[in-house]
């Protein structure tokens, strides 16, 4: 049986893949393609400037025993 730290840690580390995932793709159409166009470029640069400035300023809340959908 899976406890509520085990599901944490394994939505981190599918949300920590699909980050990266995101991240190659990104670096992929920047540097990779010669096909896209400068309005493009700058564009995927800001959606990731955008990201990265969403990512640090989330706020990670404390890990407790209670699932977050149970009364406590």
């Amino acid at each position: 049986m899976l406890n509520y730290n085990d599901v944490v840690m394994a939505q981190e580390r599918q949300a920590d893949m699909l980050r990266a995932a995101a991240e190659e793709n990104r670096k992929r159409a920047l540097l990779g393609n010669a096909g896209i166009n400068v309005v493009q470029r700058v564009a995927a640069v800001v959606a990731g400037v955008k990201q990265r400035l969403m990512r640090s300023g989330a706020k990670v809340g404390k890990v407790g025993a209670v699932m977050p959908n149970e009364a406590a």
